[in-house]
This record gives structure tokens, sequence and C-alpha cells, in this order.
């Protein structure tokens, strides 16, 4: 073959390969909230990751909330919610992790561990060792906060629900609606 249709071809080949992994879509737990008039759930394109996450927007506040119930997490028996929170504008935000609740359907309300995002290590025996974070912590920009559920984690078909208790604004709490996880994908 001369060297141009090789090239030709091998360009095909690459946007093709491009074109298809851009598009792939993979299961995940999505996260809803019922109709309110002070928050909602936007799903966006979550870059440098490269996949589609959720994020609860209201009161000057953005929370990315990422559960961790893929297949990967489910074999080890690792249930974990990520949390990063960013203000946007004034304000003192605090938030105390020991007062959310995370209720799945085979199992009873849960009230996960608080644990910071950096220096965790995701191995059951640590999560289960580990001291959780206690009090009103304060929240800056890109706050991040794992929340251990011990207990077996659903699956993606699974749905399971997250109460997000323990948030204050200048000393007040907000009302934040019961957030509903069920089978989604995202790209």
């Amino acid at each position: 073959m001369n060297s141009t249709l090789v090239r030709s071809l091998w360009v095909t080949f690459l946007v093709g390969v491009f074109l298809g992994c851009s598009t792939a879509e993979r299961e995940r737990s999505k996260a809803t909230i019922l109709p309110d008039s002070d928050w909602m759930i936007k799903e966006d394109y979550n870059y440098p990751e490269g996949y589609t996450a959720d994020f609860l927007i209201g009161n000057n506040l953005s929370i990315k909330i990422t559960p961790w119930n893929d297949q990967y997490n489910i074999e080890r028996s690792i249930f974990v919610i990520q949390l990063i929170f960013n203000p946007e504008r004034d304000g003192e935000f605090r938030f105390d992790p020991s007062l959310v609740v995370v209720r799945s359907a085979n199992h009873d309300p849960k009230n996960p561990k608080g644990l910071p995002c950096s220096g965790t290590i995701l191995d059951r025996h640590y999560l289960r060792s580990a001291p959780a974070l206690n009090g009103r912590l304060s929240i800056n920009k890109h706050s991040c906060f794992l929340l251990f559920v011990d207990s077996p984690p659903p699956t993606v078909k699974d749905e399971f629900t997250m109460k997000l208790g323990g948030l204050t604004k200048d000393g007040e709490s907000l009302n934040i609606p019961e957030i509903l996880f069920r089978e989604g994908f995202s790209r």
C-alpha cells in the first residue's frame, strides 16, 4: 500500500476510536430531588475525570455528589459517597457529617462516618477504624468529604436516599430536600 492510503486509514481509525470513546456511556447512580424552589440538581460534564457528575445547587452553594457504588467498590463491600462543596458567595458555611442519613431499600437508615477526602484509604478495615470528623466543620471552596456507610453498597440499579442534614449558612440550618439516587447513565 502507498503511504498516503495507510495514513488516511490510520487517521480514520483514530477518529473512529476517539468518537467511540467520547460517547461511551457508563451506568451510575444518578441524584434526583423533588421540585424545590431553593435547590436543584444539575448534571454536568466533570473535567478532568471525564464523566458526567451531579451537582446540588442552591443558597449560593454547589455540592458535587458522587456515590462510589460501582462494581469495583461493591466487590470490596465499600459504600462511600463523596461530597465536594463550593460556596459561590460570602457567608459562613458549616457542615456536620454526623447528621447525614442514608437509607437503602434493604437496610435501616444509617448515619455515615464523615472522613476527609485527603489521606483517607479506601480499605474497609481502615474506613471502619478511622476516626470520624466531629462537629460543625467550616466549608471553603473545594472542601471535600467522604461519607462511609458501613453496610453493603447498593448496586447502581438499587434506589437509595440521602438526607443531607447538618449544613448551615451563617448559623442557620439549610433545608435541603432528600436526595434520591436511581439508575442512570453518564458519558
